[in-house]
């Protein structure tokens, strides 16, 4: 509950508050900095970053990113952030296909429109299978 002060209508000193309790009352020195960097994470949501690296520098405790990396909120946007490279590179080569095999087909609004990875595979192996615009046409439509 300690790191979720860092979000609540809490001021900075509250904030330290909870800081020293983590310090005083949790002896497992790995869930203490995981929770300091769940304050950092959930603080940097609601302070601007001098604020935080400020109150991290009052527990004296390095935040590397190796403690960021632990924290589960980290880890939720790394995954969001892959899945959706992963989703623009898939409509970039899709686009490249499309203008390769048909310059004429303008079909970049519906491929933006796609935003399920399985949905742009499918989109693929229909534009691959194509061998005429028609074809590839009627591949796109079919995406719902």
């Amino acid at each position: 509950v300690w790191p979720w002060v860092a979000l609540a209508s809490a001021n900075m000193d509250e904030v330290l508050e909870a800081g020293r309790r983590i310090q005083r009352e949790v002896p497992d020195p790995a869930l203490r900095r995981q929770l300091f960097g769940e304050i950092s994470v959930l603080g940097g949501l609601r302070y601007n970053q001098v604020e935080i690296v400020d109150l991290l520098g009052r527990f004296h405790m390095f935040l590397s990113e190796e403690i960021l990396r632990e924290s589960v909120t980290i880890q939720m946007a790394e995954e969001r952030g892959i899945e959706a490279g992963k989703l623009n590179e898939a409509r970039n080569l899709m686009r490249l296909l499309l203008n390769q095999r048909f310059p004429g087909l303008l079909a970049s609004a519906r491929i933006d429109e796609i935003t399920d990875l399985a949905k742009l595979e499918d989109l693929a192996a229909g534009v691959f299978a194509a061998s005429k615009e028609s074809e590839a046409r009627a591949a796109i439509a079919k995406i719902r």
